[in-house]
């Protein structure tokens, strides 16, 4: 499977690869993007037929979530049990703010209580690490790093997406299509 990018802006890029969803928040974050997240996880998790492993990356100077977002986030940890294997994410930066951010991570995984591990790292090197956890299946650590680096380069294609309305009936999951 190739890398495939599927949604593209100033804020957020989601991309899928082998077995791994990767979601990278360069600016606001929005509920819409979480949802499409879960939805990717979803279609990786149907085409593999096994759990999938999640990288979400929050670049140092992404926005703080707001409470709405959080709250879609707790939900979204708990809509994908039993679809994802192993989650990290990695809060880039340091100081005061990354800490309020990993906080704020802290927090959501709390809530949720995803029933697969799920941890915050400062690296996507120390992420890379985690995912793999020695799985001979598994992702090698540097591909996941040169993942995460093809995925950054990713341009800004579009400011608004079909997906970003809000669904009408359908269930959380399902496919914008």
């Amino acid at each position: 499977m190739d890398l495939k990018i599927d949604v593209a802006t100033g804020d957020v890029v989601l991309a899928m690869f082998e077995r791994v969803v990767v979601a990278i928040f360069r600016g606001t974050t929005t509920v819409q993007a979480v949802r499409r997240s879960g939805q990717l996880v979803s279609e990786l998790y149907t085409a593999r037929q096994r759990p999938v492993l999640v990288l979400t990356v929050v670049e140092e100077f992404a926005s703080m979530p707001a409470l709405e977002v959080r709250m879609e986030l707790v939900a979204y940890l708990k809509r994908v049990n039993g679809l994802v294997d192993r989650s990290a994410v990695v809060f880039e930066g340091d100081g005061f703010r990354a800490a309020t951010v990993r906080s704020i991570v802290a927090g959501v995984s709390l809530f949720s209580r995803p029933d697969y591990p799920h941890r915050v790292f400062a690296s996507v090197g120390a992420a890379a690490r985690f995912l793999a956890n020695g799985k001979l299946d598994s992702l090698a650590p540097h591909r996941v790093i040169r993942l995460v680096d093809e995925v950054r380069r990713t341009p800004p294609k579009a400011t608004f997406m079909a997906w970003m309305q809000e669904p009408s009936s359908r269930g959380p999951l399902a496919s914008p299509r």
